[in-house]
């Protein structure tokens, strides 16, 4: 129970430090963007007013002449240009690419194409700001997490850095039935919408460009709060999701709900707090937060000792204990930099590493890693993804990685080799393994096994081997498999 009543304090101090970070960013970046849109769009209103208005008001029949001439033509071309620069196919495009086509355009439509393009700028500015505010709190509660579980149970593997893939494909889930960008702009056609029919209203009506302006105000304040919805209702998915990916990758099977428990908690959250339950059995929006809309609760590792016998987390023996003196930094420095940095030099050629610098200094870093880490963890990742035994992968970790060799008159170690390494980089994380990933286990097995059996020095034992399991035809034919495509 000490160890989940600190787990459940930790995240919770979390929640609130990205809840904090999530209102400044709303302050002081977000309500910046939707009032400068606003303002663009005031000016755009206010200059058609000044020009074609009497009294502060537009008559329905000067709104709905037609622009001509010079007017018409430069507004075509700044309209094509957007459209061909535009980086999203979106709703919002597809209206200002039906009124390019368009051959007559009245003043009001020429206003409403200026809007148009407005808030589709506002769009893609929420979708920047969404797109890295995710992505960090993705990472910084998936490495929170996991380092708490590390310094108080231990974990069955070393950490790695995350994935950026996988980051990615998770924060662009469409976990609610559509994912945050198609959301953002979905709010986006809806407050174009509600902006031209205000504007149509205040033309019909007679309505002063005083009041007009404030009838906008309304419209766009409506519209930020529908950002601010979106915001912390994706960040609290993304928080929790990491949290979820953390307690598996740490090897754990449990979580316990954790509610913000204050005078708006709802009752269905409050009535899940403090509740344990299975990771397999975690069903978004029903036992895992967000549970609605704004929801702040959150999810944290349990042991699950409070459960029946037989339901009880099924903790390893052996776990690595961090020690109790290593910081968050420098955990971060010790584990998910240094493999970040493994990772970094990946998919090197001979196109973009002409003389293969990149590709020794990378195996000779993977190699001096691996050599330096608890052979036991790795083995059993590379038992796992393989489907090979655990100690016949023990002895081909040794074969390659630390014994020495009669190699060219000397003994010594295998020299780092790039193409191997990101083979077992592959195996070590379960991910993209190839065919000649495999066909190298099985080599490097059958080689050491002939070299103990039979006492062949390791160039007899190679060349028998490659008959059989020949990885650098495979690693060749995949080479240029993948180029070619």
């Amino acid at each position: 129970m000490k160890n989940e009543k600190y787990w459940r304090d930790r995240q919770i101090e979390r929640e609130q430090h990205w809840y904090d970070l999530a209102t400044q960013a709303l302050n002081e970046e977000i309500k910046l963007y939707y009032q400068q849109s606003l303002d663009k769009i005031r000016r755009d209103i206010a200059a058609l007013y000044a020009r074609f208005g009497v009294e502060n008001k537009l008559s329905p029949a000067e709104a709905r002449r037609l622009i001509r001439g010079e007017e018409f033509r430069v507004w075509r071309k700044t309209l094509e240009e957007y459209v061909k620069e535009a980086k999203r196919d979106s709703a919002i495009l597809k209206e200002l690419n039906t009124l390019a086509m368009r051959s007559r355009i009245s003043r009001l439509e020429a206003l409403h194409a200026r809007t148009l393009m407005e808030i589709a700028d506002l769009c893609e500015k929420l979708n920047q700001f969404e797109d890295a505010f995710q992505y960090r709190a993705y990472l910084a509660n998936f490495y929170g997490n996991l380092y708490d579980i590390h310094r108080t149970v231990g974990l069955t593997t070393p950490p790695v850095a995350v994935d950026k893939n996988q980051a990615e494909k998770v924060i662009r889930t469409a976990w609610s039935g559509a994912n945050y960008s198609s959301r953002i702009w979905k709010n986006g056609v809806r407050l174009e919408r509600e902006l031209k029919e205000t504007v149509l209203t205040a033309v019909h009506r007679g309505t002063s460009i005083q009041k007009l302006s404030q009838n906008l105000s309304r419209r766009m304040e409506v519209g930020y709060n529908n950002a601010e919805r979106l915001v912390r209702t994706e960040l609290n998915y993304v928080q929790n999701r990491a949290a979820l990916d953390s307690i598996s990758s740490a090897g754990l099977e449990y979580y316990q709900f954790i509610a913000a428990l204050d005078h708006r908690t709802c009752p269905r959250c409050g009535g899940l707090d403090g509740r344990v339950i299975a990771l397999e059995e975690a069903m978004q929006g029903d036992n895992y937060p967000p549970l609605h809309p704004r929801c702040r609760c959150t999810v944290t590792a349990a042991l699950g000792e409070d459960l029946p016998i037989k339901r009880k987390s099924r903790i390893a023996e052996r776990r690595e204990k961090l020690d109790g003196g290593v910081t968050y930094k420098e955990w971060v420095g010790r584990y998910v930099e240094k493999s970040e940095k493994i990772k970094s030099s990946g998919a090197l050629n001979d196109k973009n590493d002409p003389k293969g610098t990149k590709r020794e200094a990378h195996a000779e870093l993977f190699y001096n890693e691996w050599r330096n880490s608890k052979k036991k963890y790795i083995v059993k990742r590379l038992a796992q993804n393989s489907g090979m035994r655990a100690k016949a992968v023990d002895k081909i970790f040794d074969h390659v990685f630390i014994n020495k060799h009669l190699l060219q008159g000397e003994m010594k170690r295998f020299d780092p080799s790039y193409d191997m390494a990101e083979s077992f980089r592959r195996l070590s994380e379960g991910k993209d393994i190839q065919e000649h990933d495999l066909i190298l286990l099985r080599h490097e097995w059958l080689e050491l096994s002939l070299m103990k059996r039979y006492g062949y020095d390791y160039d007899k034992a190679h060349n028998i081997t490659t008959r059989k399991y020949n990885y650098s035809a495979a690693l060749d034919k995949w080479l240029e498999e993948r180029d070619s495509g």
